[in-house]
């Protein structure tokens, strides 16, 4: 027997479950070796807290809306048949009438196609899409809210997996899982076969509403506290690929010192080194005597008169120590 009401009853038992476990887990954790201190856990773990409690306050008192469950009436049902129902339910006399969006709902619910857009869809998207009248209508009225609440829980985990939460390299995970249960999301709610006259029909709108819901809440906490933190490598561990790499340019040095001195004991070669640095000095030439470059490099302090050019080497000299 429910102490307030089932919603009111499973909030705050969440909302006490949820707080027991942040304040247990909610301690900045020690790091381990190779682990960067996590800069923003407390700040995080602030922020999934009132996220987990919004979540759950939306779960407990936020459900939509459904005729059919609440009433627990079958989806075949006529309309005027659910009409008198309710009347008997509310205790309103047969020559009252209901709101006027409960009397514009019972009218849609006479043609069939719109019974399946109730599953589909959801109460809120028959009742409230006044101009929606075919499929994709009604389809756009009802994904576009979703798929925004699919972007918001991405920003969220983009925070989540911020650098200095030390979740860094499951931001990809992460938002790869949202998109693949967007997608999911999305391609049931469209395709999935609607039979009205059966006796149990499967709310799917209201299911995956919940399963949705369930998916925004668990994700972050998942992320945030059961996956294990991204690592830092030893400087160490780096020591024997950088060996290697001054080895391979080593002997690279070499063999340019080598190269350089074969080329000129071959004809061909000399040659063709002798035209390339001719090459380079007519471009030096034409460079230096541009009165384009010469007044813009005098103005960057990078002039290529004798003068400037002697000060910048002996810059760069003492700033190489050599």
């Amino acid at each position: 027997m429910p102490l307030l009401s089932a919603a009111a009853d499973t909030f705050i038992l969440g909302a006490v479950v949820s707080l027991i476990a942040f304040a247990y887990r909610g301690s900045i954790p020690a790091p381990a070796k190779n682990m960067r201190q996590p800069k923003y856990w407390p700040l995080i773990t602030g922020l999934l807290a009132i996220h987990t409690l919004y979540m759950i306050h939306t779960i407990s008192f936020k459900t939509p809306p459904n005729l059919f469950t609440e009433l627990h009436l079958p989806l075949s049902m006529p309309s005027h048949k659910i009409r008198a129902t309710l009347l008997a339910r509310t205790g309103i006399s047969g020559d009252d009438v209901l709101p006027e969006h409960i009397e514009d709902l019972l009218t849609r619910l006479n043609t069939y196609d719109l019974r399946t857009y109730f599953v589909r869809f959801g109460q809120n998207t028959v009742q409230e899409c006044e101009w929606c009248t075919t499929f994709t209508e009604y389809a756009v009225y009802t994904i576009a809210p979703i798929f925004l609440s699919y972007i918001l829980e991405a920003a969220l985990l983009g925070l989540v997996t911020i650098r200095g939460s030390n979740r860094e390299m499951w931001r990809s995970t992460t938002i790869g899982v949202l998109i693949l249960a967007c997608s999911v999301d999305a391609y049931w709610m469209l395709t999935v076969r609607v039979t009205v006259d059966q006796q149990d029909v499967t709310m799917w709108y209201d299911t995956l509403w919940i399963l949705r819901h369930a998916l925004f809440t668990a994700l972050p906490l998942v992320t945030h506290f059961v996956f294990p933190p991204s690592f830092t490598p030893s400087p160490l561990a780096i020591v024997p690929q950088t060996n290697l790499t001054l080895q391979a340019l080593h002997r690279r040095l070499q063999l340019l010192k080598f190269t350089s001195a074969i080329t000129l004991r071959v004809p061909e070669f000399r040659q063709a080194a002798g035209n390339y640095w001719e090459t380079q000095r007519m471009e030096g030439k034409w460079a230096r005597e541009d009165e384009g470059i010469n007044r813009f490099s005098d103005k960057t302090g990078r002039g290529i008169k004798r003068e400037v050019a002697r000060e910048l080497a002996l810059k760069c000299k003492h700033g190489l120590d050599i």
